[in-house]
């Protein structure tokens, strides 16, 4: 793992219980539920709805996660309101993988 994201997953590790070893500190339960929460819930409605502008930032590294599909249903709505940048070199961690061209991408909304 590159430094930074060892970094990230290692705040993780907490103290066993038992000793003379390490646990994920995660409540597992929580971030199953999350997770699932996440997989059922379907927001393409408010994408296409157009009536707000959304920026969402795709890791280029990362495309099949996303898959064609979904990929051409966001460069379809370039015309409601919805800004795709992609960010070629990144990963799945794209602040990690590249946090100046993530900061460059979304720094305009903070004006």
């Amino acid at each position: 793992l590159a430094k930074p994201l060892a970094q990230w997953v290692a705040q993780g590790v907490k103290p066993s219980a038992c000793g003379g070893g390490v646990r994920l500190g995660y409540d597992m339960g929580a971030v199953r539920a999350m997770y699932d929460s996440y997989q059922a819930t379907d927001m393409w409605q408010v994408l296409e709805a157009g009536t707000a502008d959304i920026g969402i930032v795709v890791a280029g590294r990362n495309r099949r996660a996303w898959g064609d599909e979904n990929l051409s249903r966001l460069d379809a709505l370039r015309d409601r309101r919805v800004q795709t940048a992609v960010l070629e070199g990144a990963g799945h961690n794209v602040h990690v993988d590249d946090l100046p061209g993530l900061l460059k991408v979304v720094e305009p909304s903070f004006v």
